[in-house]
């Protein structure tokens, strides 16, 4: 049961908007991120073709340079994604704590209200007896 998102509970820090911001920068960032390895990628790969014109290198070797460059790319890529997605999970964990402690309070309320009430409604009738 999170918070209601109410102008009530944002003025009192009940409802965090950071998690949903944190969520907006991570799929930016991703976006970003990827972007910039297919840029980069790209262009060292140009520039071995470019080096491959000038120096007269044998096509052999152009080939398995940018097959190796292509490669350890790929494998950078995943594993620079996974450590993004781990940096951002670590930057919404104490987000995602309070949020369940929050819920947690929540249903205690709920079954103390339960619970007390009929006891309190017991001991009424006691001292009406009582009397």
């Amino acid at each position: 049961m999170a918070k209601k998102r109410t102008f009530g509970n944002f003025f009192s820090f009940r409802w965090m908007i950071t998690p949903d911001l944190i969520k907006v920068i991570y799929v930016l960032e991703l976006i970003l991120f990827n972007l910039m390895n297919i840029a980069l990628s790209l262009s060292v790969i140009a520039a071995i073709i470019i080096l491959w014109d000038y120096t007269g290198l044998e096509t052999l070797w152009m080939i398995v340079s940018i097959v190796v460059w292509i490669i350890l790319r790929l494998i950078w890529w995943v594993i620079s994604n996974i450590l993004l997605r781990m940096f951002f999970e670590l930057v919404i964990l104490p987000f995602s704590i309070h949020e369940m402690v929050s819920t947690v309070e929540g249903e205690l309320k709920d079954i103390n209200k339960k619970v007390v009430k009929p006891e309190e409604k017991k001991e009424e009738k006691e001292k009406e007896n009582e009397d």
